[in-house]
């Protein structure tokens, strides 16, 4: 069995991420569309705070790069993990 380097394993770390999330996402909009009975305004005041949480993760990471914080991702990436609900 080899050793994975830490770069591999934050590799597959973000891609079982992923895959979850869009998993997720998929049962949430399944579930929201039951819970706000297909009410348009509802659906799109969710998918706004949605975006915009999405957006201030990925300033989050931009930020982090610029800062040089990406050159030793490990503390970063299982930071944001661990501060995941």
């Amino acid at each position: 069995m080899p050793i994975l380097t830490a770069r591999r394993r934050i590799f597959l770390a973000l891609l079982v991420l992923g895959a979850f999330s869009q998993v997720a996402q998929a049962l949430l909009i399944r579930e929201s569309l039951v819970v706000f009975y297909g009410n348009e305004v509802s659906l799109g005041a969710f998918f706004a705070s949605w975006l915009w949480w999405i957006a201030i993760g990925s300033l989050i990471v931009v930020y982090a790069w610029r800062v040089g914080w990406a050159q030793r991702p490990q503390p970063l990436v299982s930071g944001l993990l661990l501060g995941l609900p």
